[in-house]
């Protein structure tokens, strides 16, 4: 239940304003440079907290991956 969400650019402040104004109730956010960490204690399916609202409020192109696809693709990548 936890993704990360890598973005094309490196939000602008005001984006990062618009963000942070994104009323989650359960689901957790984090912005840390070109990354954002989402965490979803119950689901993802049922979350109103998805990719394309993070993308309108930040006027950005990313895609997300969970957690478990972000360390095997690290994985791979250290093989070679």
């Amino acid at each position: 239940r936890l993704l990360v969400m890598f973005l094309a650019e490196q939000p602008t402040n005001e984006a990062k304003t618009q963000l942070a104004q994104i009323n989650i109730t359960l689901e957790e956010l984090h912005l840390i440079g070109k990354e954002v960490y989402l965490y979803y204690p119950e689901s993802v399916a049922n979350s109103k907290l998805n990719t394309n609202v993070i993308e309108k409020k930040l006027k950005l192109y990313g895609t997300a991956r969970n957690w478990n696809t972000v360390i095997k693709l690290i994985e791979i990548g250290q093989s070679y």
